[in-house]
């Protein structure tokens, strides 16, 4: 049975190393793409963020992705958290839009970040929204969620991309 090696990630999210406990030698704390503090533990509940999976046999098993939520207690990584606070400021900013819409596309964006059962819904409510932002808002939204969100609603909301 395998495990999984402990990840060090910048709090913006870049993955540093993706075997902390067994490689060293790759380990910084700050990270060399954008001078954030580097963790490798949930702030909240102090879980280990989980890295490469160790097969325990030589299978090369790609690259490591950066989980967008602890497994252990559910709450957005420092990263996941930023782009939703981002995204919400973003709306905020909108004076094309009113409150309502805001409100609406606001409470749909956590569900565009992950393949859940309200993701379609939230899809739906998210574009029917951001249709009436203006270009700046429109364009901001798209540079910071096309690459952190659900490959369902990318394919729906930017199917160009």
């Amino acid at each position: 049975m395998g495990y999984y090696h402990i990840a060090q990630v910048c709090t913006n999210g870049h993955l540093i190393n993706d075997c902390f406990d067994s490689h060293p030698e790759s380990n910084q704390s700050f990270c060399s793409k954008c001078g954030a503090k580097t963790i490798t533990s949930c702030p909240n509940c102090g879980a280990n963020i989980r890295g490469e999976y160790d097969y325990g046999t030589l299978v090369f098993s790609g690259t490591t992705s950066v989980d967008s939520y602890c497994y252990n207690c559910g709450v957005p990584y420092p990263w996941t958290q930023k782009i939703l606070d981002n995204a919400l400021e973003l709306i905020s900013l909108d004076t094309e839009l009113d409150d309502d819409t805001k409100e609406l596309i606001k409470n749909a964006i956590p569900c565009l970040l992950v393949d859940l059962p309200e993701t379609p819904v939230a899809v739906a409510k998210y574009k029917n929204g951001i249709s009436k932002a203006g270009q700046i808002v429109k364009d901001s939204m798209h540079q910071l969620l096309v690459d952190v969100m659900s490959e369902t609603a990318r394919k729906i909301i930017y199917p160009n991309y």
